[in-house]
Protein backbone atom coordinates (compact mmCIF):
# COMPACT_ATOMS: atom_id res chain seq x y z
CA UNK A 1 0.00 0.00 0.00
CA UNK A 2 1.17 3.36 -1.36
CA UNK A 3 1.23 6.03 1.67
CA UNK A 4 0.85 9.67 -0.39
CA UNK A 5 2.67 12.50 1.65
CA UNK A 6 2.67 16.30 0.88
CA UNK A 7 6.27 18.10 1.07
CA UNK A 8 7.12 19.83 4.18
CA UNK A 9 6.83 23.44 3.71
CA UNK A 10 10.30 25.05 4.65
CA UNK A 11 9.65 28.70 7.04
CA UNK A 12 10.38 31.66 5.60
CA UNK A 13 8.53 30.87 1.78
CA UNK A 14 5.90 32.50 0.77
CA UNK A 15 3.31 30.78 -1.71
CA UNK A 16 3.33 33.02 -4.98
CA UNK A 17 -0.36 32.77 -4.81
CA UNK A 18 -0.78 34.90 -2.17
CA UNK A 19 1.33 37.99 -3.81
CA UNK A 20 -1.67 39.16 -6.03
CA UNK A 21 -3.96 38.81 -2.38
CA UNK A 22 -1.88 40.58 -0.12
CA UNK A 23 -1.59 43.50 -2.57
CA UNK A 24 -5.01 43.49 -3.09
CA UNK A 25 -5.65 42.91 0.97
CA UNK A 26 -2.47 46.23 1.51
CA UNK A 27 -4.39 48.43 -1.08
CA UNK A 28 -7.51 48.07 0.14
CA UNK A 29 -6.61 48.57 3.40
CA UNK A 30 -5.05 51.58 3.41
CA UNK A 31 -7.83 52.88 0.42
CA UNK A 32 -10.15 52.48 2.76
CA UNK A 33 -8.56 54.34 5.65
CA UNK A 34 -8.52 57.23 3.06
CA UNK A 35 -11.82 57.16 2.58
CA UNK A 36 -12.84 56.75 6.06
CA UNK A 37 -10.70 59.68 6.51
CA UNK A 38 -13.24 62.85 4.95
CA UNK A 39 -16.24 61.23 6.05
CA UNK A 40 -14.92 61.30 10.13
CA UNK A 41 -13.70 64.76 9.34
CA UNK A 42 -17.55 65.78 8.19
CA UNK A 43 -18.71 64.16 11.03
CA UNK A 44 -17.26 65.54 13.70
CA UNK A 45 -17.28 68.89 11.67
CA UNK A 46 -20.34 70.38 13.40
CA UNK A 47 -19.47 69.71 16.81
CA UNK A 48 -17.54 72.88 18.63
CA UNK A 49 -14.14 72.16 19.44
CA UNK A 50 -12.34 73.89 21.96
CA UNK A 51 -9.03 76.30 20.56
CA UNK A 52 -5.65 73.85 20.49
CA UNK A 53 -2.71 74.94 22.15
CA UNK A 54 0.04 76.13 19.67
CA UNK A 55 2.75 74.00 19.84
CA UNK A 56 6.69 74.20 18.98
CA UNK A 57 6.63 71.85 15.98
CA UNK A 58 4.61 70.34 13.23
CA UNK A 59 2.90 66.53 14.70
CA UNK A 60 2.86 65.56 10.79
CA UNK A 61 4.98 61.98 10.89
CA UNK A 62 6.77 59.66 8.06
CA UNK A 63 5.21 57.00 7.19
CA UNK A 64 8.52 54.65 5.61
CA UNK A 65 6.07 54.74 2.44
CA UNK A 66 8.56 56.90 -0.10
CA UNK A 67 5.81 58.28 -2.49
CA UNK A 68 3.44 59.57 0.57
CA UNK A 69 6.52 61.05 3.03
CA UNK A 70 7.51 63.23 -0.20
CA UNK A 71 4.29 64.87 0.62
CA UNK A 72 4.01 64.71 3.89
CA UNK A 73 7.52 66.36 4.79
CA UNK A 74 6.60 69.14 2.78
CA UNK A 75 3.53 69.66 4.77
CA UNK A 76 5.82 69.62 7.71
CA UNK A 77 7.31 72.45 6.45
CA UNK A 78 4.29 74.37 6.12
CA UNK A 79 2.59 73.29 9.19
CA UNK A 80 5.92 74.41 11.22
CA UNK A 81 5.49 77.30 9.45
CA UNK A 82 1.97 78.25 10.33
CA UNK A 83 2.98 77.36 14.03
CA UNK A 84 5.17 79.46 13.62
CA UNK A 85 3.61 82.44 13.50
CA UNK A 86 0.74 81.38 15.99
CA UNK A 87 3.40 81.07 18.62
CA UNK A 88 4.59 84.58 17.71
CA UNK A 89 0.91 86.06 18.30
CA UNK A 90 0.57 83.70 21.34
CA UNK A 91 3.77 84.78 22.75
CA UNK A 92 3.35 88.49 22.46
CA UNK A 93 0.07 88.40 23.64
CA UNK A 94 0.96 86.38 26.82
CA UNK A 95 3.61 88.94 27.71
CA UNK A 96 1.21 92.03 27.38
CA UNK A 97 -1.19 90.19 29.51
CA UNK A 98 1.33 89.58 32.38
CA UNK A 99 2.70 92.77 32.48
CA UNK A 100 -0.45 94.91 32.34
CA UNK A 101 -2.36 92.17 34.43
CA UNK A 102 -5.43 91.20 32.51
CA UNK A 103 -7.23 87.78 31.96
CA UNK A 104 -5.98 85.67 29.48
CA UNK A 105 -9.42 85.57 28.27
CA UNK A 106 -9.08 88.49 26.44
CA UNK A 107 -7.83 88.84 22.73
CA UNK A 108 -4.87 90.32 21.44
CA UNK A 109 -6.85 93.32 20.11
CA UNK A 110 -8.41 94.00 23.69
CA UNK A 111 -5.11 93.92 24.77
CA UNK A 112 -4.15 96.74 22.93
CA UNK A 113 -6.78 98.69 23.94
CA UNK A 114 -6.15 98.23 27.94
CA UNK A 115 -2.31 99.36 26.67
CA UNK A 116 -4.21 102.68 25.63
CA UNK A 117 -4.65 103.43 29.22
CA UNK A 118 -0.47 104.19 28.80
CA UNK A 119 -1.39 106.09 25.73
CA UNK A 120 0.35 109.51 26.84
CA UNK A 121 3.63 107.64 27.76
CA UNK A 122 3.76 106.39 24.41
CA UNK A 123 4.47 107.54 20.58
CA UNK A 124 3.99 105.66 17.45
CA UNK A 125 5.97 105.71 14.24
CA UNK A 126 6.05 104.07 11.04
CA UNK A 127 8.61 101.55 10.54
CA UNK A 128 8.14 100.83 6.78
CA UNK A 129 4.69 99.81 6.83
CA UNK A 130 4.91 98.40 9.97
CA UNK A 131 4.03 100.43 13.33
CA UNK A 132 6.24 100.94 16.31
CA UNK A 133 5.86 101.78 19.35
CA UNK A 134 8.21 103.80 21.95
CA UNK A 135 8.19 105.42 25.52
CA UNK A 136 8.24 109.20 25.75
CA UNK A 137 11.14 111.04 27.38
CA UNK A 138 8.84 112.57 30.10
CA UNK A 139 7.71 109.02 31.12
CA UNK A 140 8.55 108.77 34.99
CA UNK A 141 11.11 105.85 35.88
CA UNK A 142 8.59 103.81 37.77
CA UNK A 143 5.80 103.62 34.66
CA UNK A 144 8.67 103.16 31.93
CA UNK A 145 10.17 99.97 34.00
CA UNK A 146 6.50 97.88 33.41
CA UNK A 147 6.02 99.96 29.88
CA UNK A 148 8.92 98.50 28.61
CA UNK A 149 8.06 94.39 28.55
CA UNK A 150 4.76 95.59 27.08
CA UNK A 151 6.28 97.43 24.38
CA UNK A 152 9.01 95.15 23.31
CA UNK A 153 6.44 92.58 22.94
CA UNK A 154 3.99 94.59 20.60
CA UNK A 155 7.36 95.80 18.45
CA UNK A 156 8.80 91.90 18.90
CA UNK A 157 6.06 90.85 16.65
CA UNK A 158 5.13 93.86 14.24
CA UNK A 159 9.31 93.96 13.62
CA UNK A 160 8.37 89.71 12.50
CA UNK A 161 5.01 90.20 11.09
CA UNK A 162 6.32 90.80 7.30
CA UNK A 163 8.43 87.66 7.50
CA UNK A 164 5.48 85.69 9.24
CA UNK A 165 2.87 87.24 6.82
CA UNK A 166 4.68 85.47 4.01
CA UNK A 167 5.24 82.64 5.59
CA UNK A 168 1.15 81.79 5.86
CA UNK A 169 0.46 82.67 2.79
CA UNK A 170 3.51 80.41 1.03
CA UNK A 171 2.30 77.60 3.75
CA UNK A 172 -1.80 78.12 2.24
CA UNK A 173 -0.43 77.64 -1.48
CA UNK A 174 1.42 75.09 -0.66
CA UNK A 175 -1.03 73.00 1.28
CA UNK A 176 -3.58 72.99 -1.14
CA UNK A 177 -0.83 71.30 -3.95
CA UNK A 178 -0.17 69.21 -1.84
CA UNK A 179 -3.67 67.59 -0.51
CA UNK A 180 -4.30 67.49 -4.72
CA UNK A 181 -0.92 65.02 -4.46
CA UNK A 182 -2.39 63.24 -1.46
CA UNK A 183 -5.79 62.37 -3.71
CA UNK A 184 -2.91 59.88 -5.76
CA UNK A 185 -1.95 58.06 -2.52
CA UNK A 186 -3.98 54.66 -3.60
CA UNK A 187 -2.42 54.64 -6.87
CA UNK A 188 1.02 55.31 -5.43
CA UNK A 189 0.25 52.40 -2.58
CA UNK A 190 0.31 50.23 -5.54
CA UNK A 191 3.58 51.02 -7.38
CA UNK A 192 4.87 50.81 -3.74
CA UNK A 193 3.78 47.53 -2.78
CA UNK A 194 4.94 46.11 -6.59
CA UNK A 195 8.86 47.09 -5.72
CA UNK A 196 8.38 45.75 -2.27
CA UNK A 197 8.42 41.42 -3.48
CA UNK A 198 6.90 38.54 -1.38
CA UNK A 199 8.47 39.85 2.08
CA UNK A 200 8.44 43.66 2.06
CA UNK A 201 4.59 42.97 0.97
CA UNK A 202 3.90 41.21 4.04
CA UNK A 203 5.97 43.37 6.41
CA UNK A 204 3.46 46.49 4.97
CA UNK A 205 0.33 44.45 5.39
CA UNK A 206 0.89 43.76 8.95
CA UNK A 207 1.37 47.27 9.45
CA UNK A 208 -1.22 49.35 7.70
CA UNK A 209 -3.39 49.68 10.90
CA UNK A 210 -0.47 51.73 12.34
CA UNK A 211 0.75 53.24 9.03
CA UNK A 212 -3.15 53.97 8.60
CA UNK A 213 -3.88 56.13 11.65
CA UNK A 214 -0.47 58.21 10.46
CA UNK A 215 -1.77 59.12 7.70
CA UNK A 216 -5.19 60.19 8.89
CA UNK A 217 -3.04 62.19 11.50
CA UNK A 218 -1.48 64.01 8.65
CA UNK A 219 -4.67 64.61 6.57
CA UNK A 220 -6.18 66.13 9.43
CA UNK A 221 -3.43 68.45 9.91
CA UNK A 222 -2.73 68.85 6.33
CA UNK A 223 -6.64 70.34 5.85
CA UNK A 224 -6.29 72.82 9.02
CA UNK A 225 -3.32 74.48 7.54
CA UNK A 226 -5.29 76.95 4.96
CA UNK A 227 -7.71 77.86 7.55
CA UNK A 228 -5.19 78.46 10.42
CA UNK A 229 -2.87 80.64 7.84
CA UNK A 230 -5.98 83.08 7.12
CA UNK A 231 -6.70 83.24 10.63
CA UNK A 232 -3.16 83.84 11.66
CA UNK A 233 -2.68 86.21 8.64
CA UNK A 234 -6.12 88.22 9.63
CA UNK A 235 -5.29 88.69 13.11
CA UNK A 236 -2.10 89.94 12.49
CA UNK A 237 -3.55 93.00 10.23
CA UNK A 238 -6.06 93.69 13.35
CA UNK A 239 -3.22 93.84 15.59
CA UNK A 240 -1.61 96.34 13.60
CA UNK A 241 -4.20 98.17 12.59
CA UNK A 242 -5.45 98.56 15.90
CA UNK A 243 -2.53 99.90 17.11
CA UNK A 244 -2.32 102.69 14.75
CA UNK A 245 -6.16 103.22 15.67
CA UNK A 246 -5.16 103.70 19.44
CA UNK A 247 -1.76 105.40 19.70
CA UNK A 248 -1.72 107.38 16.25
Amino acid sequence: MRVQTRPIARPGRTSTMWGPGLRLLAVAALTLTLAVSPALAKKKKGKKKKKAKTTESSKIKQTKINSFDKVFDQAKLMDNKVISAENRVAKSKKALQTVLKISKKKTYKDTIRELKKYKKHIKMAQKGKVPRLSIKSTTPKKVRKDLKKAIKAVNTLMDNMPAAINDLKDAAVASKELSVQAKKFPDQLRAELAKKGQTGLWAMVTTIPKTGGIIMKNLKIMSTIPGRSARTTKELAEISSTIVKTFK
